[in-house]
């Protein structure tokens, strides 16, 4: 998901640079390769974003259905298999729209031409992913509850259930919990992304202010992806102290703050009791409450 916005970041430099160095690039007709590619790389890079959530949510949805033997099969093939998916929608779509555009050129073809793809195969394509975004956020939702129905079912039914399935129930529930952060600042960034290129592909740009406009959304468009790619690390940590440690140790920063002991939690969340000062009142706390019921 970072690389993705990284690479969509850097293609949209290397036009800007480009026209910066090469001031009559654009209206060239010697440049159209590169143009093209370079285009075709921004393209593929916005729609690999707008897929991650997606794949986060059917890895989470298979890890669900094979609680039992998810935690003992230990295999690349998942990932390896989302991501390959993700680059072969992406391509797909580029492929399909330059040939949808070679069909459609009028004229002679410039290097600005060749910036962007097809308008109705990019507004399809992002309609697709804006529908499949939407029921992926429903997904994890649903995920989350179903797993914490199970970890309770299982808890109490302890000696039907295997420990394995068990750890990787409570796995689930962690694992959902700390991908929230993430799911949210993606759904959030891909219905931004989504809207602003629906909005800049059927756009009428015939109008002084339709152009402003259209001009300002990709604006947005081109510092919105680099800036989720820059903060995407820091929201993968968040809320989980090993990685923060991990990372702090890695970017050699914060050092030599001090740590601060946590009270260590089960899957629901609740502080486990390691006292018998705790034990005793959280036993008379519940007595009184039975009491008082």
């Amino acid at each position: 998901m970072a690389i993705g916005c990284v690479i969509q970041g850097i293609s949209r430099q290397v036009v800007l640079i480009q026209t910066l160095l090469v001031p009559d690039s654009n209206n060239s007709t010697g440049y159209l390769f590169f143009c093209w590619l370079v285009g075709a790389v921004y393209m593929a890079a916005i729609h690999i974003v707008s897929l991650s959530l997606i794949a986060l949510a059917i890895e989470r949805f298979i890890a669900t259905i094979n609680a039992k033997t998810y935690e003992t099969k230990q295999s690349i093939v998942l990932g390896v298999g989302l991501v390959t998916f993700q680059w072969i929608y992406a391509c797909g779509v580029v492929l399909i729209s330059k040939l949808v555009e070679e069909s459609e050129v009028v004229g002679e073809t410039t290097c600005s031409s060749q910036g962007y793809m097809s308008g109705g195969v990019i507004l399809t394509s992002l309609c697709i992913v804006l529908l499949t975004s939407v029921i992926a956020v429903a997904i994890f939702i649903v995920l989350l509850h179903t797993n914490k129905k199970r970890y309770e079912t299982t808890f109490l039914n302890r000696s039907l259930h295997s420990l394995s399935e068990r750890y990787q129930l409570s796995e689930n529930i962690k694992t959902t919990r700390l991908l929230f952060p993430v799911v949210t600042a993606n759904a959030i960034c891909s219905f931004l992304c989504i809207f602003i290129g629906i909005f800049i592909i059927a756009c009428d740009a015939e109008s002084a202010i339709a152009k402003i406009l259209v001009q300002v959304a990709l604006y947005i468009v081109s510092l919105l992806l680099p800036g989720y790619a820059a903060i995407f690390p820091w929201l993968s940590a968040f809320g989980h102290p090993e990685l923060q440690k991990e990372m702090q140790k890695t970017l050699r920063c914060c050092l030599t703050e001090r740590i601060v002991p946590e009270q260590p939690k089960n899957a629901n969340g609740v502080e486990l009791i390691l006292n018998r000062e705790h034990e005793q009142s959280a036993h008379f706390e519940a007595m009184n409450n039975a009491w008082n019921a």
